[in-house]
């Protein structure tokens, strides 16, 4: 099945692994021992692969339909890659601090991974979401808990992918690539401002038309907004900001610098 990038592929139901299979009935080498999933700490922010490789860049966590009303969610979305199987959060809210999705919204609040997403042919999800209810604590609805593997020897690499893991109230959707010959980038962004602003910044990254949602909310003060990784092939990424009613945009090119950016200072 081919995706020239116009017309997208349609959305794949993703297999949950058994928590217990026969490899770890038997001490083989299972899923658990290969990707450490006893072990919950966060990887490292550091990474000793430079060279451009197979990596994975998720776009969107989004409910499967738009909500008929706010809902509280909390819990965490990771991905460990094959180089070093730790935690890689993409989500990552506590019950005491949770993410509130909109009436008439789908979309989860992304932060940014620790580093990039690097890949050899396999890509493990490691999810456990809640909802939280109101009052008692023991009243929250598991919304998804457990581990997806994606074997990318069967996906198109440098298209869109779509794969959805349906939970007891809500489906949730990812929408992700995995690109071949990509290098890590960060984004950090640096501001002063007086007053406070709403600021929404996105990237637009090797080729695609889906933002990555960088920042969202208000800021105010001087120093750096955010840093973000992104896996990017060796081609454009842009930068846009939105800001009241104006859109600014900064376009680079390896190799090439600054190709745009805006006549005045923002």
């Amino acid at each position: 099945m081919a995706n020239n990038n116009r017309t997208p592929l349609p959305l794949v139901p993703l297999d949950v692994l058994p928590k217990i299979t026969t490899t770890c009935v038997y001490g083989n080498e299972c899923y658990h021992r290969q990707y450490w999933t006893e072990i919950t700490c966060e990887t490292a922010p550091t990474h000793p692969y430079f060279r451009p490789c197979a990596m994975m860049q998720m776009f969107s966590l989004r409910l499967s339909s738009p909500l008929a009303c706010p809902v509280n969610i909390y819990g965490t979305f990771s991905v460990r890659d094959c180089w070093e199987p730790l935690r890689n959060y993409v989500f990552k809210h506590s019950r005491d601090d949770p993410a509130t999705i909109p009436q008439g919204c789908s979309f989860l609040p992304l932060r940014s991974p620790c580093h990039g997403i690097y890949v050899l042919q396999y890509i493990f999800f490691d999810v456990d979401l809640w909802i939280k209810e109101e009052g008692d604590g023991s009243a929250n609805k598991p919304w998804f808990c457990g581990y997806v593997e994606w074997d990318t020897s069967r996906s198109s690499f440098g298209s869109k992918l779509k794969g959805r893991l349906q939970g007891d109230y809500h489906g949730l959707d990812m929408h992700f690539a995995v690109l071949l010959d990509s290098i890590e980038t960060v984004i950090e962004v640096l501001a002063e401002a007086e007053h406070p602003l709403d600021l929404k910044i996105s990237a637009l990254t090797s080729g695609f038309d889906d933002e990555v949602s960088l920042y969202d909310g208000t800021f105010c003060g001087s120093g750096a907004i955010f840093r973000h990784f992104l896996a990017v092939k060796q081609e454009e990424l842009s930068v846009v900001l939105k800001m009241d009613d104006s859109l600014y945009k900064w376009t680079f090119k390896a190799g090439a610098g600054v190709l745009i950016s805006p006549e005045h200072s923002v």
